[in-house]
């Protein structure tokens, strides 16, 4: 036993098995990309969360009648920050994989008609969203435990929705994107349902949009068009069309002043052009040539 124990001692002591030996744990820079890494995968959380329905307990799917705007309560804010905070831990890949499996199995009517009809049949479940924005919005945060600070609020409409937006929630966008209402093509996104958000819209109407949480805005810009002329090159277009033009009207100018008629040519059908001065010394000309040849009555 004795022996045993020394040996032990002695494999520890030695150098190349501490060579070999992993890297202990306080000796990992918190900074260092191993030390993301496994954050990473210790906090990456599963997509379909066994406990997100209780995160949305207290938060009905749809507004009470008579809101025209949305506000959240203080637990309604709490569930609004975790399902965010989820949305944007959770691995990207995964959760839109998910999603897109969900809308495809939407009714014929269309993804966006049904989460208005049944809300909370959809409510905390993956959906894949696409289209443009015509609002994208960054506001401050309310008081969260995430550290999140800044929000994005993207007004997106999309091929089923005509023209009417679903609300998405997230606190990272591409940089590109610019703020503003302006309209931006090619964004996606994947994300939660939180619930149906309550808007006055611009006819002072009441209306209700679907309100869903991503972890980021997806931007996939359209292939830019041709570029325009420049200065230069649509001056020489400018010259060049008027100077056909004249040279146009400068033919017709010139054009003989004599009237043309058509006479028909019984070999092909077709039609040629003479002069009605010579026409009328034709015409005289067989007029007599037809009188000489008609028989004379006997006198």
């Amino acid at each position: 036993m004795t022996l045993l124990l020394l040996a032990l001692v002695v494999q520890q002591d030695s150098p190349d098995a501490a060579g070999d030996a992993a890297p202990a744990a306080e000796a990992i820079a918190d900074d260092s990309p191993l030390a993301r890494s496994l954050d990473r995968v210790i906090d990456t959380p599963d997509v379909d969360a066994p406990d997100r329905e209780q995160w949305l307990a207290e938060v009905p799917p749809r507004p009470e009648p008579g809101v025209v705007r949305g506000s959240l309560t203080f637990e309604q804010g709490a569930a609004y920050y975790r399902l965010l905070d989820h949305a944007s831990r959770v691995d990207s890949a995964a959760l839109c994989r998910v999603a897109r499996s969900n809308s495809a199995a939407a009714p014929p009517s269309g993804l966006f008609a049904d989460l208005l009809r049944r809300p909370g049949q959809w409510q905390g479940k993956p959906v894949a969203l696409s289209g443009h924005l015509n609002r994208l919005l960054a506001v401050p945060a309310g008081p969260n435990d995430y550290g999140i600070d800044t929000l994005y609020e993207g007004w997106l409409v999309s091929t089923d929705s005509q023209r009417y937006p679903t609300v998405l929630i997230c606190h990272s966008i591409d940089e590109r994107m610019p703020l503003g209402e302006s309209v931006i093509n090619g964004v996606s996104a994947c994300g939660y349902v939180f619930k149906l958000h309550a808007y006055a819209a611009r006819d002072s109407k009441g209306r209700l949009a679907p309100m869903v949480m991503v972890g980021r805005l997806n931007y996939s810009p359209p292939a830019p068009l041709d570029p325009p002329l420049s200065g230069t090159t649509k001056a020489i277009a400018i010259g060049v069309f008027a100077a056909l033009v004249v040279a146009v009207l400068v033919s017709l100018s010139r054009r003989p002043s004599s009237q043309r008629r058509r006479h028909p040519q019984p070999e092909d059908g077709g039609f040629d052009f003479v002069d009605s001065e010579q026409d009328g010394e034709q015409d005289s000309e067989q007029n007599s040539a037809s009188s000489e040849r008609a028989p004379r009555p006997d006198g």
